[in-house]
């Protein structure tokens, strides 16, 4: 998702209502990573307002993450990460949301009895 395209947030939640509902998916928790790209534009949407336009506390059946690029040394003064968006060019957020998703997706092959 792209955090500076407010505008855009109703397709996206739109298209996600939609792939939820897909046969191959309805049975199945398969996890979902949100890669936050261009949180560092001027009016772009945190992490919990994007999560807020999706209505992602709505999911409930599978397990969700927003990703974003964090460097070690980027903590706030109340001690939260600041928000940074992911980046494929340079990696940020890039390993943190893909050994999200392995982590989770591990667990949900086991309890489903996959290997």
């Amino acid at each position: 998702m792209i955090a500076c395209h407010r505008i855009r947030m109703c397709i996206a939640k739109n298209e996600l209502e939609e792939l939820l509902r897909h046969p191959d998916l309805i049975f199945r928790p398969v996890p979902l990573i949100f890669f936050a790209n261009k949180m560092d534009a001027a009016g772009a949407l945190t992490p919990v307002e994007c999560s807020q336009q999706l209505e992602l506390e709505r999911i409930s059946d599978r397990p969700w993450h927003i990703a974003r690029g964090l460097p070690a040394s980027c903590v706030s003064a109340n001690g939260t990460a600041c928000p940074r968006s992911s980046n494929a060019l340079t990696g940020a957020g890039v390993d943190e949301g893909l050994e999200w998703l392995a982590l989770h997706i591990s667990g949900s092959d086991k309890s489903q009895g996959h290997k």
